[in-house]
């Protein structure tokens, strides 16, 4: 009886050390490879989706030019510069914005077309410079802000109902024409 006793024991504990090697040793394994299949299958799936993109982009007839209305052309850089600077400062004249400095700057930025910059610092009441940067969002061909710099400028004694404000920014556009 005794020897039959050990005889179940033994199998028990032999089944019980076989239950925990597969669950411990041999089906992670089987886990992990399920993973990895899920893993490789949804690969798979991104890559066919990336490659029938691809054709379609290899397909169409879209042009890289920039559109017109957001480069400025010149038959030189330095005509497009004048011609931007001309047209700042006639947007900076009819908004009242005093000019203090003003000049051609140069941008770098990381694109495939040239850049004109301008920088200028003008003096404002915060209404009317509010009012100019309206406008010059509104710009055809277009223009950017790379950098706005505003602090009041109220002098000592100075009683004016308005808040003026120092204005230093570097504009910029693209430009299209020969180099």
């Amino acid at each position: 009886m005794t020897g039959l006793i050990r005889s179940l024991a033994a199998a028990v504990l032999a089944f019980g050390l076989a239950g925990v090697g597969y669950a411990g040793l041999i089906k992670p394994g089987f886990d992990t490879l399920d993973v990895r299949r899920i893993a490789v299958a949804g690969l798979q799936h991104d890559i066919a989706r990336a490659e029938a993109r691809l054709r379609l982009l290899e397909a169409s007839d879209v042009s890289l030019e920039l559109p017109p209305s957001l480069t400025w052309e010149g038959d030189s850089r330095q005509d497009a510069e004048l011609s931007l600077q001309k047209a700042i400062v006639r947007l900076m004249d009819d908004y009242q914005l005093n000019p203090m400095t003003y000049g051609t700057t140069r941008i770098e930025l990381d694109f495939a077309a040239d850049t004109l910059g301008f920088a200028v610092e003008v003096e404002a009441p915060l209404p009317q410079f509010y009012r100019f940067l309206n406008a010059l969002e509104q710009t055809e061909p277009q223009v950017a802000v790379q950098s706005l710099h505003i602090r009041p400028s109220q002098r000592p004694g100075d009683e004016s109902p308005e808040t003026m404000v120092s204005v230093r920014m570097t504009l910029w556009a693209y430009w299209t024409g020969p180099v």
